[in-house]
């Protein structure tokens, strides 16, 4: 990318991660940031797509993205309350946007450009999560009202970190590390994507230095579910970076994922002695979820229809809010918005097992459904961008003719 393309990229992406449920866009008293940082990202999103020429798409690619466009033009006719235009920004014009975008150009510009964005909030929240959090040597600067949750006042140090969620976790007391995010799993998932690209798709020199900080920062957060992706993915580096039939990989890889398995085990056993009522909502939520699925399984309930959830749940709770993200999927979109998160998942596992030469890129794919699967991140851009790589990554490849469909047919 020239400078300017590169200018124009970090501004985009920077609005993006701004606009995914960050304290400052969930101030009480500031409720046109949200979307003026979607405005923004919009704007510099369409910049790159004309600097870059993005117009034209293999015939695979756009049946996909016709597909996507039929689809969501049904869902604003026969669902409850999509033909919104929160839902038409995020949904439709971003997706489109980023499709053209990915589809014509290399995604590991800016998965490279999120995590070096990501490195520095890290490094920033290190700090404040030591000498603020840990040992109380630098004040608050303020307080800011946030929104999420019900409506509480959270410790603001500069707009730079905030203390929002309490935790009692092992040998700590005190405040997750949540930097500018509303919780330590919406700052883990930007964490996790950027690990996964440091590891297996920056094409130069490892940056161990991003990894050490990386690693160190998802520890911090003291969730339970980015300490089994963190697991996950390291495994996947011990498996990917021992040789194929070496001794190693015989011996390592076993060993590795005992160490994992008793890791994820001694992290939920604490969890469940310290946050028990944590997991009873989320299981409620979950449950809830799939009540709801059932029972509206084409179009769902309606676009973020929380209230909606409240006659599936086993018990009713003052502010209730969801905690999983393709339960919110497919309850509120049915499965016409919920195919358009699984079918990527379900054909990069199939890509991942049959093509060792795409694992690396399979792998990402798969984690990122997960993520997004996990956490309640589904109406943000940065989502939208993930799944629009997702899409541009499994199809590459990829055509539509009657040859190769018999082909799949068969490896089916």
């Amino acid at each position: 990318m020239n400078i300017l393309k590169k200018i124009v990229g970090y501004i985009c992406v920077f609005f993006m991660i701004m606009q995914c449920n960050t304290c400052m866009v969930l101030d009480a008293n500031e409720k046109q940031l949200n979307l003026r940082f979607t405005l923004y990202a919009l704007i510099c999103l369409s910049a790159l797509v004309l600097m870059n020429n993005c117009l034209k798409l293999k015939k695979s690619n756009f049946i996909v993205l016709v597909a996507y466009l039929f689809t969501m033009a049904v869902l604003t006719i026969f669902g409850k309350g999509f033909a919104n235009l929160a839902f038409f920004v995020n949904y439709i014009i971003a997706f489109v946007l980023f499709y053209l975008l990915v589809s014509n150009t290399s995604i590991e510009q800016y998965l490279e450009i999120l995590s070096n964005i990501i490195f520095c909030i890290s490094c920033v929240s290190l700090f404040f999560f030591l000498f603020a959090s840990t040992f109380h040597v630098i004040e608050p600067s303020g307080e800011l009202l946030l929104g999420w949750g019900g409506v509480h006042y959270v410790n603001n140090f500069y707009n730079l970190y905030y203390e929002v969620q309490p935790v009692t976790s092992f040998f700590y007391s005190g405040y997750r590390n949540t930097a500018i995010f509303s919780e330590g799993l919406m700052f883990a998932y930007p964490l996790l994507l950027s690990l996964y690209y440091e590891l297996f798709l920056h094409k130069k020199k490892l940056r161990k230095g991003f990894i050490v900080v990386y690693t160190i920062t998802i520890f911090t957060t003291f969730t339970t579910f980015a300490y089994i992706i963190f697991s996950v993915i390291a495994l996947m580096k011990v498996y990917h970076s021992t040789k194929r039939k070496s001794l190693s990989k015989y011996l390592l890889v076993p060993i590795a994922s005992v160490i994992a398995v008793l890791f994820v085990i001694n992290v939920f056993n604490d969890k469940l002695y310290n946050n028990a009522v944590s997991i009873n909502v989320h299981a409620d939520d979950i449950l809830a979820s799939l009540k709801c699925f059932l029972h509206n399984p084409i179009f769902g309930i309606g676009y973020e229809n929380i209230s909606g959830l409240d006659k599936y749940r086993l018990v009713m709770r003052e502010n209730a809010g969801l905690s999983t993200g393709l339960g919110g999927i497919l309850a509120f979109g049915g499965i016409v918005l919920g195919i358009w998160y699984v079918a990527p998942f379900v054909a990069a596992i199939k890509r991942y097992i049959l093509e060792k030469n795409l694992r690396d890129r399979m792998g990402f794919v798969i984690i990122s459904v997960v993520l997004i699967a996990a956490i309640v991140i589904h109406t943000k851009m940065l989502t939208t961008m993930i799944i629009a790589i997702c899409w541009s990554e499994v199809l590459k490849g990829k055509s539509f003719s009657a040859r190769r469909i018999k082909q799949w047919g068969k490896l089916s």
